[in-house]
């Protein structure tokens, strides 16, 4: 669950309305969404926009579209496999609050 939570986290950086979008990457975090868009096609030319630092307003506005193209789905998709084996675990467990409120959490996990 930790792991889904986290991904998630890192999904919401690269997908956030609120102008805040990136604010991770343009930090220097090294992320799975970041990492499968390299893998993905982004390659070496996405990780040379991400290693020149610091980012100006169109380096940033490029990295954040090829990430949320190619490495948000493949991280979207772990975080709910992730999701679904915590869910898939916690509901073995007897009823009880805590159970309960760490299922709650899986579905802020997989959200889209």
């Amino acid at each position: 669950l930790g792991m889904a939570l986290h991904i998630a986290a890192d999904i919401r950086d690269f997908t956030a309305v609120d102008g805040s979008a990136g604010r991770g990457l343009r930090a220097g975090r090294i992320t799975l969404p970041l990492i499968y868009a390299v893998e993905a096609g982004g390659g070496a030319e996405l990780a040379a926009l991400v290693d020149q630092q610091p980012f100006d307003a169109r380096r940033s506005a490029a990295a954040l579209d090829q990430i949320v193209l190619l490495g948000v789905p493949p991280a979207r998709a772990a975080a709910q496999e992730r999701a679904q084996r915590a869910m898939d675990l916690l509901t073995a467990l007897p009823a009880q609050a805590t159970r309960d409120a760490l299922i709650a959490l899986t579905g802020w996990a997989i959200a889209e």
